[in-house]
């Protein structure tokens, strides 16, 4: 996940791949964001949770990437100071995080759909304890030997020469649970496409196609990360692969709001959510009738009060 090494071929490249950078980071961020709020605030169905940290991750990586807007790039990348360090940490824990994540989404479906396990709400709090477990073992390491700092466009594992670090602490993991996933993955969607196969289960159709999506396109943004980095260990990429490579690793808000985000269900959670409170704001600001409470001064209600004498007297 190393970012391209400025400069890239000329200034104006380089200048175009940075603010390409910060805009799509921006807009991962503004896509997945709601989404975040929208598993908060709705109670889901079991995995829901699971999901959720998929969701984190995906809004966390963006919000780090958004550094280099904050901090500028070249001062970020120059003094590699606490700002910088900041950056390195948080994009290795949440890039981490989305590839552990996506493996435990794809075994717990595993278990549920092809093992059929019992108890599979407590295995899947298990996954989710490895995947923030995982991604922090993953990036303390690094932190702690020194080995963050400026890497290209951001501030990632930086190792120098010796690429030990980066394939050991992030593209060592991604290949093989990319390869181990893809696997689970084929064999989940085909017991659901066996399954949809079933009129009685003709409404696992669109979660098969959220599924199949999320597999596909998480796939193609891992293999290009992966790849990318295997040329860069020989030669330098051309422009086009290092475009590739900063698209497919900020754009990765798109990927999961195609996912998770378009759907009926959340239409309609949020719809029916605007409906009540539309209801509740109604009821607030409908006009009610005066209380004729004799301590509301209402002057019909003291005249007919017994504990009133017109002439003064009780």
């Amino acid at each position: 996940m190393r970012g391209p090494l400025l400069p890239v071929g000329d200034a104006s490249g380089a200048e175009a791949l940075e603010h390409t950078f910060v805009v799509l980071s921006a807009v991962s961020l503004c896509l997945v964001a709601p989404l975040v709020l929208t598993f908060v605030v709705f109670k889901r169905k079991f995995p829901s949770y699971l999901v959720l940290s998929f969701l984190l991750c995906s809004m966390g990586l963006p919000l780090f990437s958004l550094f280099n807007a904050f901090f500028g790039v070249e001062h970020l990348l120059r003094e590699g100071g606490v700002a910088c360090q900041v950056q390195a940490v948080g994009i290795q824990f949440f890039a981490a995080g989305i590839v552990w994540a996506w493996f435990f989404l794809g075994l717990n479906l595993y278990t549920i759909a092809v093992w059929q396990v019992g108890g599979a709400k407590r295995l899947g709090r298990v996954y989710l304890v490895l995947t923030w477990g995982f991604s922090g073992i993953q990036t303390i390491i690094p932190f702690a030997f020194g080995h963050t700092g400026p890497a290209g466009f951001w501030c990632w594992i930086d190792s120098g020469d010796n690429h030990a670090w980066e394939l050991g602490f992030f593209y060592g993991e991604v290949g093989l649970l990319l390869a181990v996933g893809v696997l689970l993955w084929a064999r989940v969607l085909y017991v659901i496409i066996s399954y949809s196969l079933d009129p009685m289960r003709a409404g696992l159709h669109g979660y098969l196609l959220r599924h199949a999506l999320l597999v596909a396109m998480f796939v193609g943004v891992m293999v290009v990360l992966f790849t990318y980095r295997l040329y860069q260990i020989f030669d330098d990429p051309p422009f086009f692969f290092q475009a590739l490579h900063v698209v497919s690793l900020s754009g990765q808000g798109f990927i999961t709001f195609i996912c998770f985000g378009i759907s009926k269900e959340n239409y309609n959670l949020w719809k029916k959510a605007a409906l009540a409170g539309a209801r509740r704001l109604r009821r607030c600001c409908r006009p009610t009738a005066r209380d004729p409470a004799p301590w509301r001064g209402d002057e019909d209600t003291v005249l007919l009060s017994s504990d009133h004498d017109p002439d003064g007297e009780r």
